[in-house]
């Protein structure tokens, strides 16, 4: 059963990702070339709209037929026309999910720091370059030394996704931790948590490239 529950819903994956991948393409292109600020705006829009559309009916295939158990309190003055930090420990690849289940469309279209590499994933990278998600290098110490010049392009990155907020409500989701849990990170860390790890120092940082950013 859970072999067959899982190729169900990779199947209902893709032809979700694929149905919603067309009107995506067609909103890039149209993005790419429009002239103007205010025009790219009213299509960024329209990208929010497809992206929220392909999170909801994944969300609903997953109560579905997954029928995860989950227990959330969510405050009752949430609202899709106001600007949320949303801060959450990280257990499981399962996170983000849990967290859309609690959250979609009671705040605004999520936001995401995310990793490079992320960006060649088919249809789903196109949309977060197209979403204007900001993708991080994640530079080692040692290549920050010898070009400290290196440390300024995630803070631009995060920069350009903070001006876009001054247009229209966003949702930055962000993982302080940096890292899924487990217990060898933690034990490496010396975390003093019981479940969590430190959270990352880079994290400070990224709101602070926020308010220069407004």
């Amino acid at each position: 059963m859970p072999i067959l529950k899982g190729l169900v819903s990779a199947l209902l994956l893709t032809l979700n990702t694929l149905f919603w991948g067309v009107p995506l393409i067609m909103l890039t292109l149209l993005k790419i070339i429009a002239p103007g600020q205010r025009l790219k705006q009213v299509v960024l829009r329209g990208l929010n709209g497809v992206a929220l559309n392909w999170i909801g009916v994944n969300l609903w295939w997953m109560r579905h037929w997954l029928k995860p158990e989950l227990h959330a309190s969510v405050p009752d003055n949430l609202s899709p026309q106001q600007w949320w930090l949303v801060i959450s420990n990280h257990r499981s690849w399962t996170d983000i999910f849990m967290l859309l289940m609690a959250l979609h469309r009671r705040i605004p279209m999520p936001r995401f720091f995310l990793k490079r590499q992320l960006i060649w994933i088919p249809i789903v990278g196109l949309a977060f370059w197209a979403l204007e998600f900001p993708f991080m290098r994640r530079f080692s110490r040692e290549q920050i030394a010898k070009n400290p010049r290196l440390v300024t392009i995630d803070r631009t990155a995060t920069q350009r996704m903070c001006r876009q907020a001054q247009h229209s409500p966003i949702a930055i989701f962000n993982f302080v931790e940096g890292t899924r849990f487990t217990i060898d990170k933690r034990n490496a860390q010396q975390s003093p948590y019981r479940h969590l790890l430190r959270p990352k120092a880079g994290v400070l940082p990224k709101y602070l490239a926020c308010l220069e950013a407004n």
